[in-house]
């Protein structure tokens, strides 16, 4: 895992660097974007079914710390194309929902068809956006207020 925390820690230098040009920045977005969709797809998501004998199995602290920093990096692109990839990691983590939030009604259609889906974890991950829509419609870009 320590090489995929140095790939991400090394995105965030070379999307503040001066050196990186518009389109390869937008580019490196887009990448770190795209892994959080392939972590969210069973890259490292943790399974609903794992037990206490395999649990050593790769699903440890190490991934885990991973996969928070990974959900942390995109929810701070503060990107509109990021919503379905933390809305899908919206169930694992809070900072998560919260960046779902942060886009109020632009987020709000993903956000209500993936209620309706028939994953629960998804549905209460979705359920938690649109408490955190609620409870921020002050602060977010485009409040449910205004709808």
């Amino acid at each position: 895992m320590d090489g995929a925390r140095e790939g991400v820690q090394r995105s965030s230098r070379l999307l503040g660097s001066a050196e990186t040009s518009a389109k390869d920045a937008d580019r490196l977005r887009l990448g770190i974007i795209h892994l959080l969709v392939h972590e969210d797809n069973g890259g490292l998501k943790e399974p609903d079914d794992v037990t206490a004998e395999n649990y050593g199995g790769g699903y440890g602290e190490g991934k885990s710390e991973y996969y928070a920093g990974l959900i942390e990096f995109v929810a701070e692109l503060n990107d509109e194309r990021a919503i379905p990839a933390l809305l899908s990691a919206a169930g694992s983590a809070g900072i998560a929902t919260r960046a779902v939030a942060r886009f109020g009604k632009n987020a709000l259609v993903p956000t209500l068809e993936q209620v309706k889906s028939g994953d629960s974890d998804s549905a209460t991950g979705a359920l938690h956006v649109i408490l955190d829509m609620l409870d921020s419609g002050s602060s977010a870009t485009q409040p449910l207020s205004s709808v």
